[in-house]
């Protein structure tokens, strides 16, 4: 979600986000925003969680066109970002959107748990495509994200990549793989592991088949020793407003 499936988005369907309230709020977004920060997403990670927490190195898993990794760039404009997208046409988006930026890299492959290659279902709704095929429930919700074809894309284990990645203390991993992320979380133990902060979207009902669960990612989440600090934001069935899911913030115990 804080790749791209944001409230405002999934409710507005292609149309574009009203962003003058956040901007007139905050004038500097507006030089940000030619740099491709997100100002929605701006708003939510500028926090002292973040700013203070001291972290070097992020890992954005599920990149799509780099809305994450500019923004965060620019909280944390000292810290080396790795981005992780599988799609070719985004990939490219943000391998042109990083060239003025020596500590972005951006790496074309699907994490998971297996290290290969694997279908990947693409959608013309972009940030909705995934590992996984959409439910019902994602094409009744909303209605605008539809399935457009299947691809074979590379997929790695976190763990299988770490030796090729320069991991300084401190990390942070953000996950928004569209209802893969216990995979995600599964092939990359070590290196969750050594994070300070997980953000990770979580579902409480499944947008896609095969999700995991809220309390499947909870759950690993405790095993690898962190604490769920709450969520960042949270969007709703615009049908009977119960949740779908949500970025949950967990932050390592010390």
């Amino acid at each position: 979600m804080l790749t791209s499936r944001l409230a405002s988005a999934k409710r507005l369907g292609k149309k574009a986000l009203n962003v003058a309230p956040i901007v007139t709020s905050n004038p500097k977004l507006l030089s940000l925003m030619r740099q491709g920060v997100h100002p929605e997403i701006y708003n939510r990670l500028n926090g002292a969680w973040l700013t203070q927490g001291k972290i070097r190195t992020v890992l954005d898993i599920g990149a799509n066109t780099g809305q994450f990794s500019h923004t965060v760039h620019a909280l944390l404009p000292d810290a080396t970002i790795y981005a992780f997208e599988p799609q070719a046409d985004c990939f490219e988006a943000i391998q042109q959107g990083f060239m003025s930026s020596p500590n972005l890299h951006v790496i074309q492959t699907a994490i998971g748990d297996d290290d290969g290659e694997i279908t990947f279902h693409t959608n013309n709704f972009s940030q909705s495509s995934s590992v996984l095929k959409l439910t019902d429930l994602h094409k009744e919700a909303f209605p605008w994200a539809t399935e457009s074809g299947e691809i074979q894309v590379p997929i790695r284990r976190l763990d299988s990549l770490q030796t090729e990645l320069d991991l300084t203390s401190s990390i942070l991993v953000k996950i928004d793989v569209q209802g893969y992320e216990d995979r995600v979380l599964l092939g990359g133990g070590e290196v969750i592991h050594k994070a300070e902060i997980v953000l990770i979207e979580t579902a409480f009902e499944p947008l896609y088949q095969g999700e995991a669960s809220f309390s499947v990612v909870y759950d690993l989440m405790i095993g690898y020793g962190f604490r769920y600090a709450g969520n960042l934001d949270q969007i709703t069935n615009p049908s009977n407003d119960r949740p779908l899911y949500a970025d949950a913030l967990f932050l390592k115990n010390r």
